[in-house]
């Protein structure tokens, strides 16, 4: 039995899918493996895009502990309510940019108090608090205040996906954030960041970059490129302005009217989370309908197996402002061997990595001229996927970032 505990208080957590989980998760199933019996503290079943039961199943289920909330996603899901549309999530983002510092703070109440339990009757000397939302950090801050408890804050994004200044319509909500973001920085005894222009963006903390779960190299492995009369461009994740596919989409209708015959080769599958009503406007818009699949969200291991045929793999970030988001995936398409065409920004910690595979491809700040030249150069002559050395994958693995929190942990301890 581990002899050390920590207390971790993420909103996000399985049976929830898509990203925002994964690092909870990897936290939870690893960190015992250094010595650490960890609580997770979240959030009572709510309405949510997507789930994903199989990755909760995978996790040791004795000491998560869930905590009530009155704000709007769990009270729809007492309502009855099971799945969200894109329709409700933007009648709903006018109210949600309103709250201060987001929507999930109706969820603290119920959350500090079992914290608080928990602490007392288990002897948990550290806590560990990780957003978005970033309303959570104020819970570890109450706690902070009151105890003097150890407390780390985890930022997996700058603040909720974008910057405080992206995030707010009102004055008074960004004045509120950044005097909270400040308040946190300052007072919290580790600051932990996913990348380095978070970091930057906070102004002191460690970077330990999120990364795929081990077995997700064997998963890419398990199917042969697609082959024969097509040629297949994989993405894996939500479609969103944040990681946006309209330069792709152009560079297929580009390399279809400079090589008509190469360009009716091209496919391009998709597997996650999009609104099906944008993703055919911009189909249609480039005329490539009948070359586009999407798959919708499938569990993260289905939906690896799933895009597991594609030759290339297409990876993009959008860029809103001196500081880029690094999105979890990225580490997932680092593990498949697999060129990556890209259309991140030039200086993103996404180029870095990128550049560093050896599988290839980069483009960098998307033309759409040098994304199609890359199409047309690796349809040309498609090359099967690389077996990448342990050495390589080990880096970019959840185990690698549970480790880094556990040597960050062990130096608190100590």
């Amino acid at each position: 039995m581990p002899d050390k505990k920590v207390l971790l208080i993420s909103y996000y957590f399985p049976p929830l899918g898509m990203g925002g989980v994964s690092r909870a998760a990897a936290l939870h199933r690893y960190l015992p493996r250094h010595g650490y019996q960890v609580f997770t503290l979240t959030v009572k079943p709510i309405l949510y895009p997507e789930y994903d039961h199989s990755r909760l199943a995978s996790l040791n289920q004795d000491n998560i502990i869930r905590a009530g909330s009155l704000d709007p996603a769990r009270i729809l899901y007492l309502m009855g309510k099971r799945k969200v549309s894109g329709a409700l999530i933007e009648k709903a983002k006018g109210t949600y940019l309103l709250q201060r510092p987001d929507s999930k703070r109706y969820w603290n109440l119920f959350a500090y108090r079992r914290a608080r339990a928990l602490i007392r009757q288990e002897n948990i000397p550290t806590i560990i608090t990780t957003s978005p939302p970033p309303s959570t950090h104020i819970i570890g801050r109450k706690l902070k205040r009151e105890s003097g408890i150890c407390w780390i804050a985890d930022f997996r994004d700058l603040w909720l996906s974008l910057p405080i200044e992206e995030n707010y319509h009102s004055a008074r909500a960004r004045d509120y954030s950044r005097r909270l973001k400040e308040a946190i920085v300052a007072e919290a005894d580790e600051v932990v960041a996913v990348n380095n222009d978070i970091r930057r963006y906070l102004g002191r903390g460690e970077v330990i970059m999120n990364g795929a779960e081990p077995e997700t190299q064997e998963l890419w492995q398990k199917s042969s490129p697609s082959g024969g009369d097509f040629f297949t461009i994989g993405i894996l994740g939500t479609i969103n302005r944040l990681c946006p596919v309209e330069r792709l989409f152009a560079a297929v209708a580009l390399v279809d009217r400079r090589n008509p015959d190469l360009g009716r080769k091209v496919r391009i599958l998709h597997v996650g989370h999009a609104e099906s009503k944008i993703i055919r406007s911009l189909a249609n818009k480039f005329k490539i309908g009948d070359r586009f699949r999407d798959r919708g969200y499938l569990p993260h291991d289905e939906a690896i197996t799933a895009l597991a045929p594609a030759d290339i793999l297409f990876f993009s970030v959008g860029k809103f402002s001196e500081f880029h988001i690094l999105p979890g995936r990225i580490f997932d398409y680092l593990l498949s061997g697999k060129p990556i065409v890209s259309d991140v920004p030039a200086g993103s910690d996404a180029e870095r990595l990128l550049k560093e595979n050896p599988a290839g491809f980069l483009v960098t700040d998307g033309e759409i001229d040098a994304i199609a030249g890359a199409l047309e150069h690796l349809a040309a002559k498609p090359k099967p996927a690389l077996t990448l050395p342990e050495t390589y994958c080990s880096k970019f693995t959840t185990k690698t970032m549970a480790a880094k929190f556990a040597a960050l942990l062990d130096h608190r301890v100590k």
